[in-house]
C-alpha cells in the first residue's frame, strides 16, 4: 500500500500472491538467527527464479515493522502463520518499482528469502508502481508453516536393543508452537523439554494434542 500521512488515504499497489522461496533463502533459514527481518523493493522486471538472491535492481529496504502478528488454524488444514508489515520512510522508495522481497537485511546483496514481481491486484499482470515523494510505502508479507499430517516411522537402538518409533506433529493448533517461531533460525533442538515419549502401552496422541 502507498499511504499518504497528510490525507490519511492509502492505495493498494499489490495484493497477496504466492512468492517464490529462493534457494539462497532456504539455505539461510539454518544460518540466520532471524531471517524474516526486512523488506526490499527494486526496479527490475525479470521473472523470479530460484537462483535469485535478492533484488535485481535494488532501490530501498527497511526493517521498520508496524505490524507483526502470528496465529494458527484451529481446524484442518492446519498451519501456523506470521504476517509482518514494514513501512518505508516517506520518499524512501520513490522509483518505478517492479520487484519486492523479504529477508534478513534491508541492505542490497544476497539477503532475501523470497523475490516477487509487483502485479496488478485484479489481473495478476506485472506492473510498475511509483510511490510519490509524500507517500509512505507499506509492504505486507505472510508466511505459513504447514505441519506434516502423516507420521514418520523407523527404528532406533538403545543399549543394543532395537526399538520401533513413530514421530508425529503435536500442538498443531497452537500459535506459540506453529506461528511465533516463523522467521527464526531452523536448527537442531537439544534437551528433553520439547519432547514427550510414550511407551508401548501408551497412546501417541492426536496431532492436535
Amino acid at each position: 500500500d502507498a499511504f499518504n500521512p497528510v490525507t490519511g488515504k492509502s492505495r493498494l499497489l499489490r495484493d497477496y500472491k504466492k512468492n517464490l522461496l529462493l534457494i539462497n533463502g532456504l539455505n539461510n533459514m539454518a544460518l540466520q538467527p532471524n531471517w524474516l527481518l526486512a523488506s526490499q523493493v527494486g526496479a527490475n522486471g525479470d521473472t523470479p527464479v530460484a537462483l535469485d538472491t535478492g533484488m535485481k535492481s535494488y532501490v530501498a529496504g527497511t526493517t521498520n515493522q508496524i505490524d507483526n502478528t502470528f496465529t494458527a488454524e484451529s481446524s484442518p488444514p492446519y498451519f501456523g502463520s506470521r504476517q509482518i508489515t514494514w513501512r518505508y520512510a516517506e520518499g524512501a522508495a520513490v522509483a518505478n518499482l517492479q520487484e519486492i522481497g523479504a529477508g534478513w537485511s534491508p541492505l542490497e546483496g544476497s539477503t532475501c528469502v523470497s523475490r516477487a514481481l509487483i502485479e496488478n491486484p485484479q489481473t495478476g499482470d506485472p506492473v510498475t508502481v511509483a510511490p510519490q515523494p509524500d507517500e509512505l510505502l507499506d509492504a505486507t508479507y505472510l508466511m505459513r508453516y504447514y505441519p506434516p499430517s502423516g507420521d514418520a516411522t523407523g527404528t532406533v537402538f538403545f543399549d543394543g536393543v532395537e526399538y520401533n518409533y513413530i514421530v508425529r506433529a503435536a500442538n498443531v493448533t497452537g500459535a506459540t508452537e506453529w506461528g511465533s517461531n516463523i522467521g527464526q533460525e531452523v536448527g537442531s533442538v537439544s534437551g528433553s523439554g520439547n519432547w514427550v515419549a510414550y511407551g508401548d502401552d501408551g497412546d501417541i496422541g492426536a496431532i492436535e494434542g
